[in-house]
């Protein structure tokens, strides 16, 4: 018999908790074998890498998320990036990308943002963490236009179309999904969890963000990870395990650092 893989929280926020420690002990409890905590921008990136050092299970990532763009973080973000992500716990790079509420930061201002990334994805080899809300078109357009090597990366949180999730994939990117897929409202996602390629997806949780059912409404947590891979089993009509050994190996596959 060959050893249980575990789960693997692809996307969490532990520096979020007032005891992470206790976040860490109840999701390994319930199998989850490793967890990836991280980074929205340079002040919080040294804490998320302080819990990563704690625990042997907790890994991390290092970037500015579009919501915390300004001139200030772009200042020497693409060598800032280059440089925290030598360190042995930083796995990738984000979370990045596009943001397009009508809140968020100028565009311009978040395209030189992820475009740094992009660059410090390519000088490192790590793959891109990738955050998108209402911004697709953006996001290909940046892509179209983009003239140097492309980095791998994964699309957090995916709750787009079959046609978005489509375009991602042929370009060899991966496609995480949270909780959002127990929801009763989800729009096309059944379909795209459906079709998405065993060996194209993550399961997250974005915790304390996005509680799956019947936990919609509290602070989540990686713990809640295994009902998100429940419902995924159920859409994909396969067994949970197969679920979650195919998630399991696709991160290894996509975070070679580990």
């Amino acid at each position: 018999m060959t050893e249980d893989p575990g789960y693997i929280d692809s996307h969490c926020h532990l520096d979020r908790y007032p005891c992470p420690k206790e976040i860490v002990h109840r999701a390994q409890k319930v199998g989850i074998k490793n967890l990836l905590s991280i980074s929205v921008h340079k002040d919080n990136a040294f804490e998320v890498l302080k819990i990563a050092e704690e625990f042997s299970c907790v890994y991390a990532s290092v970037g500015v998320h579009p919501c915390d763009t300004n001139q200030e973080s772009l200042l020497g973000l693409e060598s800032w990036l280059i440089t925290m992500s030598s360190h042995k716990k930083v796995l990738g790079l984000g979370e990045t990308g596009i943001d397009m509420q009508e809140t968020s930061p100028q565009l311009d201002l978040q395209l030189q943002g992820f475009e740094a990334h992009v660059n410090a994805a390519l000088h490192t080899a790590l793959p891109l963490i990738v955050h998108i809300r209402k911004g697709f078109d953006v996001l290909f357009d940046f892509w179209k236009n983009w003239n140097k090597d492309t980095p791998l990366g994964v699309l957090h949180c995916f709750s787009g179309t079959w046609e978005q999730a489509k375009i991602a994939l042929d370009m060899g990117w991966y496609l995480s999904f949270s909780g959002i897929v127990t929801f009763k409202k989800n729009g096309e996602l059944p379909e795209v969890v459906k079709k998405v390629p065993e060996a194209q997806f993550l399961l997250e949780t974005d915790a304390p963000w996005l509680a799956p059912e019947p936990y919609r409404g509290r602070p989540n947590e990686p713990a809640y990870l295994v009902r998100t891979a429940e419902k995924i089993a159920q859409i994909r009509s396969c067994s949970v395990s197969q679920v979650r050994q195919s998630s399991t190996e696709n991160f290894y596959r996509l975070f070679k650092k580990f």
